[in-house]
């Protein structure tokens, strides 16, 4: 393997953070972008985010937090 294997490569989240998206700006049902990383897994996406600053205690129109959404993909 080449050294190019050794290099981390930012994800898409970590990209969008450095030009400025805001980790914790809701959708129109107030889901936050760490809510859609946790209820779809992404573990990756869901460390960058809370990397940024995302808050975990935020709820949505439905009154969920990331931590209820990860823990309902889990179930389902």
């Amino acid at each position: 393997m080449g050294p190019e294997a050794e290099v981390a490569h930012p994800t898409p989240t970590d990209c969008l953070v450095s030009a400025g998206a805001n980790p914790n700006a809701p959708d129109a049902q107030g889901s936050t972008p760490l809510m859609v990383a946790a209820a779809a897994a992404n573990v990756e996406g869901t460390r960058a985010l809370l990397a940024a600053g995302a808050k975990a205690d935020t709820a949505d129109a439905e009154n969920m937090t990331p931590l209820m959404e990860a823990a309902r993909t889990a179930e389902g």
